[in-house]
């Protein structure tokens, strides 16, 4: 559904669209090499579509946030498969002897933009989330002040061990010593 592509025009005319879901953008735009491309907004939860003659070609998209802010940011939908069709049937018939390669995450570059691909096989999963951001995003403000205090361990970070320990360590106290105190104090 998202991503570039190729659209049927009567009398062979080549054309191509771009779909994307930018649910904080106001308006989009898709950036192409020296031309930009309005987004229609197709639907009001940030259905955004374009479309453009021609073949489909890189590009990158450009959202107008809220108070004005304009980001770029790259498709992930506009990338190829990554997974080879050979490892695709080695797996199928199981003799991918290294399935490692294929499977989890890894760093890579495709069509020169860095990132992390990330393959699972789970056939009979309803739902396959990639929640490390989120929970970096989450966790990081409070370990960060702890790693900072903390010896390197030789590449073992054990911050979130510490934290636990916090925590549980102000729950025994609020329990145990506040606890008393603020009950007699309410009516």
């Amino acid at each position: 559904i998202l991503g570039p592509h190729r659209v049927e025009k009567p009398r062979g005319a080549q054309r191509w669209e771009v779909r994307a879901f930018l649910p904080q953008a106001e308006s989009a735009e898709v950036a192409l090499e020296g031309e930009r491309v309005a987004m229609e907004r197709n639907h009001p939860q940030g259905f955004f579509v374009a479309r453009m003659d021609g073949d489909p070609r890189l590009y990158k998209l450009r959202a107008r946030l809220p108070g004005g802010e304009t980001v770029e940011i790259e498709d992930p939908y506009r990338f190829p498969p990554l997974l080879s069709d050979f490892d695709l049937h080695l797996h199928g018939e199981g003799t991918h002897y290294e399935t490692y390669d294929m499977l989890g995450s890894h760093l890579v570059a495709c069509e020169g933009v860095p990132g992390v691909r990330f393959a699972v096989w789970a056939p009979n999963a309803e739902v396959v989330s990639v929640i490390g951001d989120f929970l970096y995003r989450v966790t990081e403000p409070a370990l960060r002040p702890i790693r900072a205090m903390l010896p390197n361990f030789g590449g073992v970070d054990i911050s979130p061990v510490i934290l636990i320990l916090i925590l549980y360590f102000i729950r025994i106290l609020i329990d145990e010593d506040l606890a008393p105190y603020l009950l007699a104090i309410a009516p």
